[in-house]
């Protein structure tokens, strides 16, 4: 498949004309990819473009914003972990949007990133560890909430050695957060440091 007509298809994705459209666009978009090899995404310059989508600015980007996360969570949706180093990669990203201030697009983040993050395989939990455990300055408390509460499930799945591992790290974080002044942080944090407790 030619290299634009996949940008054709990625464009409708991220700025379609109706939400229907770009929805309907990006799970073409993830067949089309298919079709090809996942390696056309780099060789082709494709997830550069979303990345940059993700940081499209203002209201008049969220459409492109919104566009671009949903075309990353089709393409989990379809190849799963064979995009894990690809979606890890985007984390830093990604995960900013859980703050944007356009509430579409910052449900569409959550919803995403909680199933990507939930989902991934244990070897990758290394890679992923060290965004669920950043609360430096410049991260925002609706992404330390989404942190605790991944932490929180992943304590409770196949990802529980990983987590035990861990332990000293993660919880020194939590406990950070359990005195958070956002009582949504606060209250994940408390609720990720019974699961991570857990025996």
């Amino acid at each position: 498949m030619p290299s634009t007509m996949l940008y054709g298809i990625l464009q409708k994705a991220l700025s379609g004309e109706t939400p229907e459209v770009r929805l309907a666009a990006t799970s073409e978009f993830a067949a089309s990819v298919k079709s090809v090899g996942v390696t056309a995404l780099h060789t082709e310059g494709l997830l550069e473009k979303i990345k940059a989508s993700l940081k499209a600015e203002g209201k008049k980007g969220a459409v492109e914003r919104q566009g671009a996360i949903e075309t990353l969570n089709a393409l989990w949706d379809l190849f799963e972990e064979v995009m894990e180093p690809h979606l890890i990669a985007l984390l830093p990203h990604t995960m900013p949007l859980l703050a944007d201030k356009e509430k579409s697009v910052s449900v569409v983040a959550e919803t995403y990133l909680k199933k990507f993050l939930l989902n991934i395989t244990p070897n990758a939990f290394s890679a992923v560890l060290p965004y669920l455990l950043d609360v430096s300055a410049n991260v925002k408390w609706q992404s330390m909430q989404l942190q605790m509460d991944v932490l929180s499930e992943m304590a409770k799945t196949n990802m529980s050695a990983q987590v035990s591992r861990n332990l000293s790290d993660i919880i020194n974080v939590v406990s950070q957060l359990m005195w958070h002044s956002k009582a949504q942080v606060k209250q994940a944090a408390v609720a990720a440091m019974d699961s991570v407790s857990l025996p």
